[in-house]
């Protein structure tokens, strides 16, 4: 059986994952990333705790799963050659100046934990203990302590993916991506300065970010989609993309949860609760 080919649009966090996972299940992989300024990857805080979170359901659930999997990430890695990436379980912090807010963090991370989640033994600090904790907390913040919470710096993170990747053969190009219909699965042209390159792989994971739109992929096909502050799309197709439809996912925030192209389907963006920070 031919190797299926994967193309991944963007080569931040999400897409260095998406990439890493692939290439380590086998599939012939290739990363397309225009280095466009000011990426998410290198300006999120890195704060890894699920657990205090006042959602539920399963998007709680694949958020809970993402921080639990870590570890095994980490050992992953370390197999590829890949040292350290800077995740660090620092402990963490729900902070809020009303004790209500506070006391349902506390009973959900109580429920949370008696359910399995590994948040380590909660405690309920008063202002003083916090900034002791974190001296930048302002007066007047009761906290939280989530001892299990950790922290990642995303760029040293992406960077061992992206080499955990390489590692599995996978190939990372510097260019502009071009979604074009081409009657069956959709191709990718690859724009850069030498000239362009066309592939047909068998699926493609747009996770460009949501930055300005000459830095996200385009849509040979004129789609409508265009990016939202704050939210990152993460698509993919396994299913044939009809040459008249969009070559592209809707991004979180449009009027349809899903594509009218069959096989494409967006991540949810993040929801955070009360105001959390590493301690």
């Amino acid at each position: 059986m031919p190797e299926q080919q994967v193309v991944v649009v963007g080569g931040g966090v999400a897409g260095a994952a998406v990439a890493f996972a692939a290439a380590r299940r086998g599939l012939a992989v290739t990363v397309v990333d225009a280095a466009c300024p000011g990426p998410a990857t290198a300006a999120g805080a890195g704060i890894v705790q699920p657990w205090s979170a006042a959602t539920d359901g399963p998007y709680h659930d694949l958020y809970a799963q993402a921080a639990a999997h870590y570890p095994q990430v980490l050992d992953r890695l370390a197999e590829a050659g890949v040292g350290s990436v800077d995740f660090r379980r620092t402990g963490s912090l729900v902070v809020s100046a009303d004790p209500g807010v506070l006391t349902a963090a506390e009973q959900r991370l109580a429920r949370r934990r008696a359910a399995g989640a590994p948040t380590g033994v909660v405690e309920r600090l008063a202002s003083v203990q916090a900034r002791e904790l974190f001296p930048p907390l302002a007066p007047g913040l009761g906290a939280v302590y989530v001892p299990g919470g950790g922290r990642v710096d995303g760029r040293t993170l992406r960077d061992g993916l992206l080499s955990g990747a390489r590692t599995h053969h996978a190939v990372v190009r510097p260019g502009r991506a071009v979604l074009v219909p081409a009657g069956g699965a959709p191709h990718v042209r690859i724009e850069t300065p030498d000239g362009t390159d066309e592939l047909a792989p068998d699926a493609v994971v747009v996770a460009a970010g949501a930055g300005p739109t000459r830095c996200s992929p385009r849509s040979g096909a004129g789609s409508a989609s265009s990016p939202s502050a704050g939210r990152s799309p993460t698509c993919a197709s396994t299913a044939s993309t009809p040459a008249t439809g969009p070559a592209c996912c809707r991004w979180p925030g449009t009027t349809s949860s899903r594509s009218t192209t069959r096989g494409w389907w967006p991540v949810p963006p993040a929801r955070p609760a009360a105001a959390s920070t590493s301690g």
